[in-house]
């Protein structure tokens, strides 16, 4: 098992779920490395929020509105309450980090971008499954965006282990 964690964004995940999502073969190839190797995988509650939002716009959008209940079956049987990272109860402390991060990215970062950044800074984990490029204009937390980039920063990461 590798020593550090690994985050999930929205994009990942949404993209996973989504078949239709255009990042959505890339993040199968990606859930593929994941599951070969041993490491912890952070997935935030603020990103769980995002996906089931985002789901439910989308079918409400494409008319299948019906096919929300199932596909938010999916998210939640493959991401449990239990496996959640809860960082919605640090709010009232990181918010003030929140708000300089996303004035230090010039309002690139949507608030629950710069909170995955502060909670980075707080949890330590210093990389992000991710296809939102913003988060490459930030120092400090490495964007993982494809299948072998992530192969290569967990074998890197295995190698360092005691």
């Amino acid at each position: 098992m590798t020593s550090e964690a690994l985050c999930l964004d929205t994009s990942f995940v949404l993209a996973l779920f989504e078949q239709r999502d255009v990042w959505h073969q890339e993040a199968t190839q990606i859930h593929a490395a994941l599951r070969d190797h041993d490491t912890l995988i952070l997935t935030p509650d603020c990103v769980v929020n995002e996906v089931l939002s985002i789901v439910a716009r989308r079918c409400l959008q494409r008319r299948e509105s019906k096919a929300f209940a199932g596909l938010a079956q999916c998210v939640v049987d493959a991401i449990p309450k239990d496996a959640i990272t809860w960082l919605s109860p640090h709010l009232p402390r990181w918010f003030s980090g929140c708000v300089e991060t996303m004035q230090g990215a010039a309002g690139v970062l949507s608030f629950h971008d710069a909170l995955l950044c502060v909670a980075a800074d707080e949890l330590g984990f210093r990389a992000i499954v991710s296809f939102d490029e913003d988060f490459d204009r930030l120092g400090g937390l490495q964007r993982l965006g494809s299948a072998d980039a992530v192969t290569t920063w967990l074998e890197a990461r295995s190698r360092q282990a005691p």
